[in-house]
């Protein structure tokens, strides 16, 4: 459980070491991609792990989650600004609705305004909108809304793995 946090400290370091040196190219879009995909993996792995078991301060989801917060929000910039250019990243729906799943509702040990999924939805792009990735998270949002746990774990079980470990967080409050 020490690699976790001697990853979660160099991520962030190489996070604010790309932003500093102005690294927005193809090779940082790919690593902020990678961290994300990383910190969503420890989200539910190591969920159950309090303070002795592995972590000398044990696992804190609220600093997960904030970092995968600031990683996507540099992330998204990056694609935003490549787009400006006529770049366009496939990836870029994928972890459109990896942010839109995280934004579902409150999580252990971090809020989140039931507005805010609203307000990231309005100002993505219309194809962004609708692809397959963010109608996905738009359904899961409904069934979360609607407490409608048929449809929520209907949608679990058509997740992929790292869309199924953001779900996770919310078994227990639709079951």
């Amino acid at each position: 459980m020490g690699l976790y946090n001697f990853l979660w400290d160099r991520m962030r370091a190489i996070r604010m070491d790309l932003r500093m040196q102005h690294f927005f190219n193809q090779e940082a879009i790919s690593m902020l991609e990678q961290m994300i995909r990383l910190h969503i993996v420890a989200m539910h792995e190591l969920c159950e792990y309090s303070k002795g078991e592995g972590f000398s301060e044990g696992f804190d989801a609220h600093l997960n989650i904030e970092q995968m917060n600031k990683t996507s929000v540099e992330l998204f910039q990056m694609y935003e600004d490549h787009r400006r250019n006529g770049v366009f990243f496939s990836t870029e729906q994928e972890f459109r609705g990896y942010y839109a799943l995280l934004k579902l509702d409150k999580h252990p040990g971090y809020k989140v305004e039931p507005s805010e999924l609203s307000l990231d939805l309005a100002k993505m792009s219309r194809e962004i909108r609708g692809s397959p990735d963010v109608l996905f998270a738009r359904e899961v949002a409904r069934a979360c809304r609607m407490g409608n746990y048929i449809a929520f774990f209907r949608l679990a079980r058509k997740a992929t793995y790292l869309q199924a470990c953001l779900m996770h967080a919310h078994f227990a409050k639709v079951e």
